[in-house]
């Protein structure tokens, strides 16, 4: 969603929107140059999707995410999925710390609640679930 998981403080690069960057486009745009160098040596944060453990309380945003006791990144938003039965949330974290399986924790009503960072969307891609 537009100023929360997409922001003008995030890069295209670490949103995952950079395939819709046209980086042979005729005429520069306002950060081509930062953006190819970044696209050279890699963002330095990224945006992922976890699944949280929550029992009473779901992620809504501005969460911050740990791993081993130290604070990396921050939810940028989140909720209950109903459709998958589990409470989601999407925030950014440090690239070394982005890969899918990662176990982090995100602090809820000052409860450390474990996390882990999904490597495939929680959806339904043929349906099967509406034609039960």
């Amino acid at each position: 969603m537009w100023t929360l998981d997409f922001r003008p403080d995030f890069t295209a690069a670490e949103s995952g929107l950079d395939r819709y960057v046209d980086w042979d486009k005729p005429s520069a745009f306002i950060g081509r140059e930062a953006a190819l160098q970044e696209r050279e040596r890699g963002p330095v944060r990224r945006l992922v999707a976890l699944v949280i453990d929550a029992t009473a309380v779901d992620a809504n945003r501005d969460e911050p995410l740990f791993a081993n006791g130290e604070c990396i990144g921050f939810v940028t938003s989140g909720g209950f999925a109903h459709a998958a039965g589990r409470s989601i949330a999407l925030g950014y974290v440090p690239t070394g710390h982005a890969a899918a399986g990662t176990r982090l924790a995100v602090e809820l009503l000052g409860t450390m609640t474990p996390a882990t960072i999904l490597g495939k969307p929680l959806h339904d891609p043929a349906g099967a679930r509406m034609r039960i």
